[in-house]
């Protein structure tokens, strides 16, 4: 079963081509990193995905199902979203802003009941953000907001969760915690998390599939190793790129050269 189906999708805002023609297939279980230099059309090609954007071409399918056949809380259920800039100015609590993902499931007038409470204490757990529970989004740093929504997103139960840079803002422990707690998900709850990320290393060791975009254009699609090459890197992202076996496992390491180290090259 495809969670994501996109086939020839494309976007412009006038004579501006922002995608064009993009195609891939996201399994049910699949953890699919999306990556490429900025201004490829990462985040809108999420956008896409998560119905906060039309397509001017295409077909783009979730669940089996187009996205025009969802009404909002139906789609709301099903599909998590963690945006790349977080606010930090609602007048929530911590512990308030993460049980807002259990609202999708909720009636009209219905209230949370207790396994909507510990579901949010669990996924503040996950996230390690329990003990900042009764403070204000405005008193967290940036990472620590992050965090907050990825338990937000947590708690929602989503068959799709959809994520923005989820690591840019923290510190190493934390983005391998999350990215552990994503491979986890599709794996253990079959759960399919769509990631676009700067971070090629990190993504290299854990995703699935990528997707290279270049200005708007696909670039590449496969697993990791297909993806991160040397010749492909460097015509996308416009600087020297040293692509080793990582010592980690068999997956691509790739390191940018400095100006200063290229003359020795």
């Amino acid at each position: 079963m495809n969670a994501v189906y996109v086939q020839n999708v494309s976007l412009s805002y006038g004579d501006q081509s922002i995608l064009s023609k993009v195609t891939c297939a996201v399994e049910k279980g699949e953890f699919f990193a999306v990556i490429g230099p900025n201004g490829a059309g990462k985040t809108t090609l999420l956008r896409l995905m998560a119905g906060l954007m039309v397509p001017t071409a295409g077909t783009l399918r979730i669940m089996e199902k187009p996205l025009k056949s969802y009404n909002r809380k139906d789609f709301a259920r099903r599909v998590a979203v963690v945006p790349q800039e977080v606010p930090f100015d609602l007048p929530f609590k911590v512990g308030e802003t993460v049980l807002l993902g259990r609202s999708p499931h909720l009636g009209l007038w219905e209230m949370e009941n207790s396994r909507d409470w510990d579901l949010a204490r669990e996924a503040m757990r996950t996230m390690d953000v329990s003990h900042l529970a009764a403070r204000r989004l405005s008193q967290l740093s940036g990472g620590e907001r992050q965090r907050v929504f990825i338990a937000r997103a947590i708690c929602q139960k989503p068959d799709l969760l959809l994520l923005d840079e989820p690591t840019a803002s923290l510190d190493p422990a934390h983005q391998v915690k999350i990215m552990d707690l994503m491979a986890r998900l599709c794996k253990e709850q079959g759960i399919t998390v769509v990631m676009v990320s700067h971070e090629l290393n990190l993504v290299a060791m854990y995703a699935d599939r990528l997707l290279l975009l270049n200005r708007g254009n696909q670039a590449g699609l496969g697993v990791p190793k297909n993806v991160l090459t040397r010749e492909l890197l460097e015509k996308c992202y416009g600087c020297g790129i040293i692509v080793e076996e990582n010592p980690l496992g068999q997956v691509p390491l790739v390191l940018p050269v400095p100006e200063k180290f290229k003359a020795s090259q």
